[in-house]
Order: structure tokens, then sequence, then C-alpha cells
């Protein structure tokens, strides 16, 4: 099977290789298939216990323990802008690059020197992020 971008298959087309650019890189890969997915969550949860007895077995204690999820309060962000587009040669994008497969550019939507725009308008920006840290205490009795 032969994948053609410019040229048809009588005069012999070629791939266009200019327009299989990873988006906002420019480097040759491979790369993993979880390339453009959200980062990976770093959580370090800690947790602390005591333990009382109130009797001689040890059947009965209080348990005083504090708990703390993402100790570290290390950010975690989500909802990356990953979008990306491919223009031909005349300015169009979209469907209506197929019916004109010259001079395709694939093009990111970078954020412009100065601009105000709410976070995560433009490629590569994140809108949201995960919790931060919780704590916790609690007291079990155990009987």
């Amino acid at each position: 099977m032969r994948f053609l971008l410019n040229g048809s298959p009588q005069t012999g087309g070629t791939i266009n290789m200019s327009a299989l650019v990873v988006p906002g890189i420019n480097n040759i890969g491979p790369y993993p298939r979880t390339y453009l997915r959200n980062p990976w969550i770093a959580n370090q949860d800690l947790s602390v216990f005591k333990n009382i007895t109130f009797s001689a077995d040890g059947k009965r204690y209080l348990q005083l323990r504090l708990e703390a999820f993402n100790a570290l309060n290390h950010p975690q962000f989500s909802g990356y802008n990953l979008t990306s587009n491919v223009t031909n040669g005349a300015g169009a994008t979209g469907n209506s690059i197929f019916s004109n497969f010259t001079g395709l550019v694939a093009s990111n939507n970078t954020r412009p020197a100065g601009s105000t725009s709410v976070l995560g308008t433009y490629f590569g920006e994140y809108s949201g992020a995960q919790n931060m840290r919780v704590v916790q205490i609690a007291a079990k009795f155990y009987f």
C-alpha cells in the first residue's frame, strides 16, 4: 500500500515529510504511545499511628491517626490543551485540505507574547490541577 500526499499513483507521488512533525518539540521519535497524554501524578502519602492499650491482653486499644495525602504538596496539573492543526499552502484547514495536499504544515496554537488570555487557551498549557495536600486526623477504638 502506498500513502501519497503529493502527486498521483501515475506520476509516482511522494510523502511530504515536513507535514509529519511532532507538535511543539520538533525532534525525531520514536515516542511512547502515551506521549500526548497528561503527565503522571506524583503523590506521596504519609500516615502516623499511635496505639494506646486499655487491657492487659492488648485486645482493646485506642488508635490515634494522622494521615496526609499528597504530603509534599507537589503540584499536579491537568487538562492540557493538545490541540494542533494542519494547514495547506492555500491557508485552508480542517476538511478542506483534502482537495489540496500541497505545502502541508503542522501548526500549533501557541501563546503570543503579552497575551492575557485564560490559562489553557493555547497549546501545551494546563487548565486545571489535582487536589492539593489533604490532612485528616482520626481516633479509632478497637474492642
